[in-house]
């Protein structure tokens, strides 16, 4: 569980944030792509999609331990560099940190959001943090592609994500490792 500040938000099912990223993957005619490609969504496609939106990049002494962040308003993302230029390499924790400030930009635009320090205290179903990681989760690896698999190793390789990002998808999914 989180032990970081996260924001309350309204409630969303993880079947109905499934059914976000499913719809959202074909309108961008991505469903039956296994690689989600999230620089070139992030760069080329949203700006066009959303024309008040933009990407900065920020160093490290800006954002310190922070990958990224999201305004609230959906204005902007910006990204650590370091981020964005192992997510461009196909570093699979990066392209996770992309897919998830994408994911705060989807599902949280415009919001009412409830500051709380401890992220114990609200349901994974509430918790901002939670569905982001759930919606990139859902978009980098989606539910559909997953029975195939037989290791976190396949999934890591398959769909260019961390091993832990794999290995936290299957156990979610209830998904026997070998």
């Amino acid at each position: 569980m989180y032990k970081s500040i996260d924001y309350e938000v309204p409630p969303r099912s993880w079947h109905k944030i499934s059914y976000l990223a499913g719809l959202f993957r074909m309108e961008l005619q991505l469903s039956d792509v296994q690689y989600f490609p999230v620089m070139e969504f992030i760069e080329h496609i949203l700006p066009n999609m959303k024309l008040d939106f933009h990407l900065r990049i920020a160093d490290k002494k800006e954002l310190g331990n922070v990958g990224g962040l999201t305004d609230p308003q959906g204005k902007f993302i910006v990204l650590r560099e370091d981020i964005y230029r192992d997510a461009y390499d196909g570093n699979g924790r990066a392209r996770f940190t992309v897919a998830h400030e994408f994911a705060h930009l989807f599902l949280h635009t415009n919001l009412p959001l409830q500051r709380v320090i401890d992220s114990h205290e609200i349901p994974a179903y509430r918790s901002s943090e939670r569905q982001a990681d759930q919606f990139a989760a859902e978009l980098l690896m989606p539910r559909s592609g997953m029975p195939k698999f037989k290791t976190p190793e396949e999934v890591a390789k398959c769909y260019k994500v961390s091993l832990q990002a794999a290995k936290v998808r299957m156990k979610t999914l209830n998904i026997k490792s070998e």
